[in-house]
């Protein structure tokens, strides 16, 4: 790398394209001696650099894992399939609450997938966008942002949905 940037120094370059191509050479230069200096810490450091190393390989790998919005969908319909066949005076009232809740703010146009890198989040709107009512264009009548945690209807991590799983645990058992 060395020598290369040693040939770059001595090239013969018209002042423009020298004016233009300067941060592209610091940038370069900044990369190698970040590099550099990853080296040395890595050496004089090994076990804390494999538990970094580890640590930045398991937060990659979980959010490649994050589920999608057609997975919470899909477990919706799944989990209502299951309920389904329980007689109504088995089910429990909890689960079937929260599964009548949730299908009727998806039928409504209600529910907002937001991906957050690690996690995922499923969350009730005031109102959906299409619709250019008061209450969604009247900035008073917003929801705040304080209060956006008791708009989450359900957490995705490591392709699991925590919320609906959590509610639907005892479904076929009335309490």
């Amino acid at each position: 790398m060395v020598t290369v940037l040693k040939r770059v120094s001595r090239l013969r370059v018209p002042a423009r394209v020298q004016q233009w191509g300067q941060p592209f050479r610091n940038i370069v230069l900044d990369y190698y001696e970040v590099s550099k200096d990853l080296i040395k810490s890595i050496k004089a450091h090994p076990v804390r650099s494999t538990i970094g190393l580890f640590c930045f390989g398991a937060v990659v790998h979980s959010s490649k894992h994050v589920p999608n919005e057609h997975s919470y969908y899909a477990e919706v319909v799944d989990w209502s399939n299951e309920l389904s066949l329980v007689n109504e005076s088995e089910q429990n009232k909890v689960s079937k609450s929260h599964i009548d809740r949730v299908q009727h703010l998806y039928a409504n146009k209600r529910l907002r997938y937001v991906y957050l890198g690690l996690v995922a989040l499923v969350m009730e709107i005031p109102t959906y966008p299409e619709c250019k009512s008061y209450h969604y264009t009247c900035v008073h009548l917003r929801p705040r942002w304080w209060t956006f945690y008791q708009r989450i209807v359900d957490v995705g991590v490591y392709g699991n949905w925590l919320v609906i799983r959590q509610k639907m645990v005892d479904y076929d058992i009335n309490d």
